[in-house]
């Protein structure tokens, strides 16, 4: 917030009096009139010796009194003034002018109270004396009562109304921010005078909080040609250039304002704002550093010095000026906001929370609090509250399109993409122009397999942005879905032309190349993965992948371990390479493996049968059954279980349970037809036909499944040869990352085949 001052006018001259008791003067009258012009010190000096003189009547005496008070006044010695005043009255009881001016003096050194119980004296003599109104409405104003000090100002306007009356009477109207009324009175101000400086100034001021830039503007120029001596209207013309973001020009009137008054707290303040909006943080501290140094110590100095140091994030000496702020302002909702701020940047988030939930108790109405507060919740996982947090923005905020996107990632974590797609929908709606907007739908379309519009989404996100690579990577991530393998290539190339380290984009097209089967091209884009990424483990893992698919199991082996080294956590990764392991024969590693992939995840089905058919064919038959056994209680939904639950029972001789299982197996999905084949219904041609309807690598993959499958069926019914050589299509077909290909060789080994 900038700072801005009102310049105001002393309240009125003050009267004296020249009249004598008798027409033969002393010659020390003609330099003790009170008039200011004259020197100062030879005034006093002729006062002091017609007081002492002993010849003067007491009238003339309390008009010496009156103007030596008068020069005191002028020097601001005010209680010396006061002691002048308070001698003419003890003369002369019923001196309004007495009264009038000790008013004066007891007001300006702070004796408000006295000040105006002298001027209701005055008044109570003299009911029609305009000046006393003007005087003791100054004194009204000072108090805070605007209310008391306007009327006083209308009646000294009704009885003399002169340029004093009005422009006091426009600082009030100003304080009770009714600018219309205020510049009037400026107005009728400059009328008695067209040269008075200060009027324009005020009136200037008026226009500034109007908003009205160029009137403004004109009067502070105004001002500051009469007067050019103004700082404060300096400091309040550089306002204008802030607001107009021209803070050069802003900077060169606050430097001319603290030229005229080196002690301007106020200037360096408003100077110290223009450095910070030019992102001059050190220039920002250095001058809100003096300002405090002459005593401006506000909370908005320090909250602002605050925010510079934050920018800098020198965040132990922002929270240390945010506190400070709430200290002298504990109603500051922005400091306690702004110290949240530096909270979730040190990854303090419930320190940030508790700062948050303060500023929006202080101020319930500030939507800005409650998206942030959101934002925290997010990343806390408490996505419950993130949404209501969000939701209360959107409905202290109707238009902010960044709430409504922000919720809908929140939706889209818990997987409610419709009402992902709803708010996706409402924030392009309100800015249909940020191209963020349309590929975060993208992303929920996605998520719901709706891959035309998912690609319609991130093509317009495109459009709006030609240089997004991200929409770029998820285009190619839908075409991908949709099996559009080239298309997708294209989409990887210009995200890594936008950015070449994009190691995502690398990562993902190298998915491309291995679902296209161009094992060289992938391993080369999983290499620049890491190579821009050097912690990236799914593109170590990837390139695993693309190694054991060219049977090199030792680098797959190395890259397994370095996607393990970089996250241990992950079970997928210990699966993978128990795969690589148990292809090399090296069983004690593979089951090591395996192990730790049950532990890291006890409730992954998938874990357990894999580790159930690394137990099959390494010759330990019961603890296969115990094991896939758990892998059906887990996942008694996933046919793959329920077969290969009835291959283990059948190699133990245990009665099948297929018939049974098939029954939680949903038939219409895949591998209902070789569920089928084991339970009489279909052939392996018939099998086979069903998988006609696929492409790419999906028929690859079924196609192989079939073929093993189809060959343990076969040597149940002890048709050895044509197991033989169907174990034989599923060992040259499959992938040498499908489980089936482990298996059928195991099997071949088993027949004493060479696969």
């Amino acid at each position: 917030m900038t700072k801005s001052a009102r310049v105001i006018a002393s309240a009125m001259a003050l009267a004296a009096t020249i009249s004598v008791a008798n027409a033969q003067l002393a010659p020390q009258w003609r330099n003790c009139t009170g008039d200011l012009n004259l020197d100062w010190d030879l005034q006093i000096r002729n006062c002091t010796t017609l007081i002492q003189s002993g010849r003067e009547t007491t009238g003339n005496r309390s008009i010496a009194f009156i103007n030596r008070g008068l020069i005191y006044y002028a020097r601001k010695e005010y209680e010396r003034a006061i002691s002048d005043y308070s001698e003419a009255l003890r003369l002369t009881p019923r001196s309004v002018i007495a009264f009038h001016n000790r008013g004066l003096a007891y007001k300006n050194s702070g004796q408000l109270e006295r000040g105006l119980s002298d001027y209701n004296e005055a008044l109570r003599l003299d009911p029609k004396y305009a000046s006393a109104y003007v005087a003791r409405g100054n004194v009204y104003n000072l108090k805070g009562d605007k209310d008391r000090a306007i009327s006083d100002y209308n009646a000294a306007i009704r009885i003399s109304p002169d340029k004093l009356a009005y422009y006091n009477r426009g600082l009030a109207y100003y304080d009770k921010k009714d600018y219309d009324q205020a510049i009037s009175d400026y107005n009728a101000t400059l009328r008695y005078d067209s040269r008075y400086a200060l009027a324009y100034a005020n009136r200037g001021l008026a226009y500034y909080d109007k908003e009205d830039y160029d009137r403004a503007l004109s009067d502070y120029n105004e001002a500051l040609r009469l007067d050019p001596e103004q700082s404060t209207t300096y400091s309040n013309r550089g306002l204008i250039f802030a607001v107009r973001k021209n803070y050069d020009r802003a900077i060169e009137d606050y430097d001319r304002a603290i030229r005229i008054n080196p002690k301007y707290a106020i200037a360096y303040f408003n100077r110290g704002l223009a450095y910070a909006n030019k992102s001059d943080h050190d220039r920002a501290i250095a001058e809100y550093s003096d300002a405090i140094r002459y005593d401006y110590k506000e909370s908005d100095v320090f909250f602002n010095r605050g925010n510079a140091y934050f920018n800098k994030k020198d965040y132990d000496r922002a929270v240390a000026d945010y506190g400070i702020a709430i200290n002298l302002n504990p109603q500051n909702a922005s400091a306690y906001f702004n110290r949240g701020l530096v909270h979730s940047e040190k990854k303090d988030y419930d320190r940030a929370l508790a700062e948050y939930g303060t500023a929006i108790r202080l101020n319930p109405n500030k939507a800005s609090y409650y998206a942030e507060r959101g934002s925290v919740y997010q990343i806390k996982k408490d996505y419950d509250r993130a949404i209501a947090d969000y939701s209360e923005a959107i409905k202290i905020d109707p238009r902010d399109a960044s709430a409504y996107d922000n919720r809908g990632d929140l939706y889209k974590i818990k997987k409610d993409y419709d009402r992902a797609i709803a708010d996706y929908g409402e924030a392009i709606r309100l800015d249909p122009k940020d191209p963020s907007h349309y590929n975060d739908r993208g992303l929920a379309y996605y998520n719901k397999k709706d891959y035309d519009r998912a690609i319609a989404d991130y093509s317009e996100a495109i459009k709006l942005d030609p240089k997004y690579g991200a929409a770029y990577d998820n285009r190619g991530n839908a075409y991908s879905a949709k099996k559009d393998y080239d298309r997708a290539i294209a989409d990887y190339d210009q995200a890594i032309g936008i950015n070449p380290q994009n190691a995502l984009a690398h990562n993902n097209r190298g998915l491309a190349y291995l679902n296209k089967e161009d094992l060289d091209r992938a391993i080369e884009s999983y290499s620049a993965a890491v190579k821009n990424s050097p912690k990236y483990a799914n593109a170590y893992d990837n390139r695993a992948d693309a190694y054991v698919e060219k049977g090199d199991f030792e680098r797959a082996i190395a890259d397994y371990s370095e996607a393990i080294r970089i996250n241990a956590n992950r079970p997928t990764y210990f699966v993978d390479r128990g795969d690589a392991y148990f292809a090399k024969d090296d069983n004690e590693h593979a089951l090591a493996d395996y192990n730790e992939a049950v532990r890291l995840n006890a409730k992954a089905d998938w874990a357990f049968r894999y580790r159930g058919i690394f137990h099959l064919y390494s010759g330990n038959g019961a603890k296969a059954v115990v094991d896939i056994n758990q892998a059906i209680e887990l996942d008694p939904n996933d046919g793959m279980n329920a077969l290969w639950l009835d291959i283990v029972n059948h190699r133990n001789n245990l009665p099948s349970r297929l018939a049974e299982s098939a029954k939680q197996v949903d038939m219409k999905q895949w591998p209902a037809p070789i569920i089928k084949l084991y339970l009489g219904q279909y052939t392996t041609a018939a099998a086979l036909a069903a998988v006609e309807e696929q492409t790419g690598r999906t028929k690859k993959d079924q196609t192989c499944q079939v073929y093993f499958f189809s060959g343990a069926w076969a040597m149940r019914q002890n048709a050895k040869e044509e197991a033989v050589r169907l174990f034989k299509q599923a060992a040259s077909d499959c992938s040498k990352r499908a489980k089936e290909w482990q298996a059928a060789k195991a099997e071949l080994k088993a027949l004493g085949v060479n696969p």
